[in-house]
């Protein structure tokens, strides 16, 4: 029975392929007679042609493949195409190695608001504790910029920054005992009630720091194999050249960055990075000045 032009007809009323118009076998017969566009629909609404949905492309090979990779089968050197980098890039190899060790960007905006945050409130402590103007933001701005120069990283850089600021406080506590003023703590470890000779709760800086206001020489002055040398991280190695560095400005008349301090501090120090790396940053920070004034 032919049916060719029932079909085209239908498609066009049903506004899809020919491939896609269903007759009921049983009723092919009734079908033969109609012949116009109104028979058509007459039989369409009857249920006896009917639009066919689309058939779309399985997806249940694919995913029964992925399965099968996910367990490390189809992966052998039969399978495979493009060179080793192609497939396993060192820039992502690098990505998953280091992401894991450092914070994400929204953490670190985090983390750097919470330090600014620690390091004004230090900044409070110290002013009220001392009687000389505090020396925390001007030991914290030249250290982090030291560090900066020397290429740590941000999060090192923001970490010796709170520890410029806490060795302030802990300076102007121990001043402030010695005058015996008031009911305060001796030191920082005591005001932030850390039990004395336990490292938990302050970082390796601040434990060299301590090491340091403890009446030890400065590491970085203190000659190779000498008695009191102390194993003290990069940090805490800045902070103490940028501490000596400010007590000897202090005591000038000017009170004055002066370039003969830094060649001064040059000649007795061991660890003469620091000190160059110091010296390049008051450089810039006199350029900066030229400039403004110009």
């Amino acid at each position: 029975m032919n049916l060719k032009n029932q079909r085209r007809m239908a498609a066009l009323i049903l506004k899809c392929g020919e491939q896609r118009v269903w007759i009921d076998p049983n009723d092919m017969e009734s079908l033969e007679d109609a012949i116009t566009r109104a028979d058509i629909r007459i039989a369409i609404h009857n249920g006896t042609i009917r639009r066919l949905p689309i058939h779309g492309q399985s997806r249940g090979r694919t995913r029964y493949r992925q399965a099968q990779r996910a367990k490390g089968r189809r992966r052998g050197p039969g399978s495979r195409k493009g060179a080793a980098n192609a497939r396993n890039p060192s820039k992502a190899r690098w990505i998953r190695t280091i992401r894991p060790i450092g914070l994400s960007p929204r953490d670190t905006r985090f983390v750097r608001v919470l330090l600014e945050a620690v390091g004004a409130l230090a900044d409070l402590l110290e002013a009220r504790v001392a009687a000389r103007p505090p020396l925390g933001p001007a030991l914290a701005r030249l250290s982090r910029l030291v560090a900066r120069e020397l290429g740590c990283a941000p999060s090192v850089v923001d970490e010796i920054g709170l520890a410029a600021h806490l060795f302030a406080v802990d300076r102007a506590l121990k001043e402030s005992a010695a005058q015996g003023e008031g009911d305060l703590p001796e030191d920082l470890a005591g005001a932030l009630g850390w039990a004395a000779g336990s490292p938990e709760g302050i970082t390796p800086v601040l434990r060299a720091l301590a090491s340091v206001a403890e009446g030890f020489p400065a590491p970085w002055v203190v000659a190779p194999g000498g008695e009191h040398a102390i194993d003290a991280p990069l940090g805490a190695q800045v902070i103490a050249a940028v501490s000596e560095y400010l007590a000897l400005t202090a005591a000038t008349p000017d009170g004055q960055p002066d370039r003969e301090t830094v060649n001064q501090l040059l000649r007795v120090t061991t660890a003469p990075e620091i000190i160059e790396a110091l010296g390049r940053v008051l450089d810039q920070e006199r350029g900066k000045e030229s400039i403004d004034v110009g």
